[in-house]
């Protein structure tokens, strides 16, 4: 056996694992086939008796088993009813638990992708087009269900009648039969010879839907952008000509399988008649019915020949997409070179409401508690029913969002007790002459970076762009690991932690911050886990963050639907949420990468009272542009080209001629105090 067919071997194999939950829904198609394939040859049977019945009918007559004599001309209406109906309950069941099998199939498929996907390194994604990677989650395991379901539908149910007019056949006139069956050896030739072919086009298809996808993506993700900047005739013409090549590959895969069947339908057609002018020849003692029935059950073979013609290009299709689905469930996830896992520590308790993801909720959501600054209610909350069920477990999408009640924060009480509740010692953070490289990159992006984050201490990093401040974010994330060099995160090197374990260490708010599509609370909670969360939490987090004062006003408070990546918030409230999710984590590290550069003073004046407080049980470090977060830092490390350059205090490196001092220079004097960064 060749390389290929060991292959596609493997690939079935790997998909009878994802089949094989599903063996009853897949016997119950087995008996439909097997009840409509059988009903075929009932009907030629039925066809003989009719025509000999109407020329003789003595001819028409059969001997029960119990020895009665039973003339069937005049039954044969009803006998067609009964065989329709026969193949009917057939069609039913084989289709019914075809589909079944097909809906498992494609769930658990795409169940295992997502969750393997959620595994694999940053690098992955970095390297490889997020269109595709979309397409194999929807078309390619789509295309895969086309191999398991209905090509092997069609193999099964077409290939049983077959074999079941096949043996009636042979049972009828054997000499007659075998002169059919020399076309079958021909069409498999066919079959084999187009077998490849389809397989590559399948492939290129693929290939072109998968770009089409991902520009179709990346056209709605920047939709303002084009418009802003006019591009959308030139967007238009690069789908146009993604669109062509998805066509043109569609109609080259058309034209390969369209070519199959003729041949088939050719060869099956030109053994039909080789067997009619054998039956002209060879007739001697046959009744009219016999011959009748011969030939129809004859005339059945080339409908189920040239679908079962068909199947190869289904099968290519679906071993494409299987191929597909499969290269990505054998990508490498992110390697897991650690053991050490510190205990980890809950959100604070409150006697109110939690929300876990999905968040749930077991209490009133209005009630207050200690864990947050008192609520009070808006005119009427009294009359407000709680809209959500009391038992936990209960989705919190499942909440209605057309309740009257709202929320408002209690005249008294302005610092939200998250901020210093159960206090806890912030983490420690070495940097060890940590080197770093790009894959494929010629220089290194870091170069013998030695720093330390000292505990409840505040760090700032500065530096132009490109100096290595994301990279190295990176590399603490675990994103990545140094070149050379040594990262110890309270006395542990990385490379021993979990990764899970080390992230949850860690809360980090990026300069355009991810919401996704749902409440404000499910993306608040999303920075917890699988932690059940406090509503309370939640709007102390909120107030923290001083995002309390646009959610407070909003019909439903923390329920309010915010749309895909925030699309209902302006830019500097998507940050406030993103804040406040990275608040109510309150974990030992917290890393905020320009995460207020869209607020206004006032407002960022704010949130950094909220990190002073933050500071008595958190280690701050923060990349920032404006010298109003940067002044108030502990220690800052100014990088440049991917080297530590300068450490000290505000103070201490503004006195003298540092690179820090120089970027001072460089800021106008009346302007927002900004150090470029």
């Amino acid at each position: 056996m060749n390389a290929v067919p060991d292959r596609d071997l493997a690939l079935y194999r790997r998909l009878w694992r994802y089949v094989r939950p599903y063996y009853g829904a897949w016997a119950i198609a087995l008996v439909g086939f097997l009840l409509f394939a059988s009903g075929q040859p009932m009907l030629a049977v039925a066809l003989k008796y009719f025509v000999d019945g109407l020329t003789d009918p003595q001819l028409a007559r059969v001997t029960l088993p119990w020895g009665e004599s039973v003339n069937l001309l005049p039954w044969i209406p009803l006998i067609l009813v009964a065989v329709a109906l026969w193949q009917g309950i057939g069609t039913f069941l084989g289709q019914y638990g075809m589909a079944k099998v097909a809906a498992g199939v494609v769930h658990d498929l795409r169940r295992d992708l997502f969750a393997h996907l959620l595994t694999l390194p940053i690098a992955y994604f970095r390297d490889h087009d997020s269109g595709r990677t979309i397409s194999r989650l929807t078309h390619d395991v789509t295309m895969t269900t086309t191999a398991v379901t209905d090509a092997v539908r069609v193999l099964v149910r077409e290939g049983l009648t077959v074999l079941a007019l096949l043996l009636y056949l042979l049972w009828s006139n054997w000499r007659l039969t075998l002169a059919l069956l020399i076309v079958l050896p021909l069409i498999a030739l066919v079959v084999r010879h187009t077998q490849k072919r389809l397989r590559q086009a399948a492939r290129a298809l693929q290939e072109a839907v998968g770009e089409l996808t991902g520009l179709a993506t990346e056209t709605v993700r920047a939709i303002s952008d084009l418009r802003a900047f006019g591009a959308e005739t030139r967007i238009q013409e690069r789908f146009a000509a993604a669109n062509d090549a998805e066509e043109a590959r569609q109609q080259r895969l058309a034209r390969i399988a369209a070519r199959q069947t003729a041949f088939t339908q050719l060869l099956t057609f030109t053994a039909m008649g080789v067997v009619l002018w054998l039956v002209l020849q060879l007739r001697g003692d046959a009744t009219v019915g016999e011959l009748v029935a011969y030939v129809s059950a004859a005339g059945l073979l080339p409908k189920p020949l040239r679908q079962l013609s068909e199947v190869g290009s289904r099968f290519a299709r679906g071993l494409a997409g299987a191929e597909s689905a499969f290269q990505l469930l054998d990508t490498p996830p992110e390697p897991e070179t650690g053991h050490y896992a510190p205990p980890h520590s809950a959100p604070p308790p409150a006697a109110a409401s939690t929300v876990s993801p999905p968040p749930t909720f077991a209490a009133d959501p209005r009630a207050p508690s200690a864990a947050a600054d008192a609520l009070a209610p808006t005119p009427g909350a009294d009359r407000c029913a709680p809209n959500a069920p009391t038992t936990p477990g209960t989705a919190f999408l499942a909440r209605s969002t057309t309740s009257a009640c709202s929320y408002a924060p209690a005249a008294h009480g302005t610092a939200p007790s998250l901020l210093t509740a159960t206090p806890h010692h912030g983490a420690h953070v070495a940097f060890d002459h940590v080197s770093y490289r790009y894959p494929n990159a010629a220089t290194l992006a870091l170069e013998t970076i030695t720093f330390e984050l000292r505990p409840n201490q505040f760090t700032a990093l500065i530096g132009r762009s490109g100096s290595g401040k994301s990279t190295l974010v990176q590399l603490l994330l675990r994103f990545a690991d140094p070149t050379s060099g040594t990262i110890t995160f309270n006395g542990v090197p990385l490379p021993e932690w979990q990764r899970a374990a080390l992230r949850r260490q860690i809360a980090y708010v990026p300069q355009a911050p991810v919401l996704f599509a749902g409440t404000i609370a499910e993306n608040v909670a999303l920075g917890v886990g699988n932690e059940p969360v406090p509503r309370d939490a939640i709007i102390a987090a909120l107030k923290a963050a001083h995002a309390w004062e646009f959610v407070a006003p909003l019909p439903h408070g923390i329920d309010t639907p915010i749309g895909e990546n925030g699309a209902q918030l302006s830019g500097g409230q998507r940050q406030r949420i993103a804040l406040a999710r990275a608040f109510l984590k309150r974990a030992p590290l917290l890393i905020l990468d320009e995460a207020t550069s869209a607020l206004d003073s006032e407002t960022e004046a704010a949130v950094h009272e909220a990190l002073e407080q933050l500071r008595h049980h958190t280690t701050l470090l923060v990349i920032a542009h404006r010298l109003s977060t940067i002044e108030r830092a502990d220690t800052i490390v100014v990088l440049e080209a991917g080297r530590v350059v300068e450490t000290g205090t505000h103070a201490t490196l503004s006195q003298n001629r540092s690179r820090y001092a120089q970027l001072l220079a460089a800021t106008a004097p009346n302007a927002t105090r900004t150090a470029s960064t």
